[in-house]
């Protein structure tokens, strides 16, 4: 499952957190026992910044509790 996939079917606007459990979830595997899942995060924040320069998705703000930002696809 692929980042835009996640957003497209999501009915709010995502973290990367909730985008990177969602994609992990789909593919069955435990958030916990990934070894580099920061890594991976920062893996799809960059990607979603490039999204963001496609004008593909769009940065809605940040999440209160957190202070993350939220992203949508357009």
């Amino acid at each position: 499952m692929l980042i835009l996939d996640v957003l497209r079917q999501s009915k709010s606007p995502m973290t990367v957190r909730t985008i990177f459990d969602a994609i992990i979830q789909h593919k069955g595997l435990d958030a916990e026992s990934i070894d580099n899942s920061k890594a991976i995060q920062k893996s799809i924040d960059k990607r979603l910044r490039s999204f963001e320069k496609d004008n593909t998705v769009e940065k809605l703000g940040v999440e209160d509790s957190t202070g993350a930002n939220q992203w949508s696809v357009h």
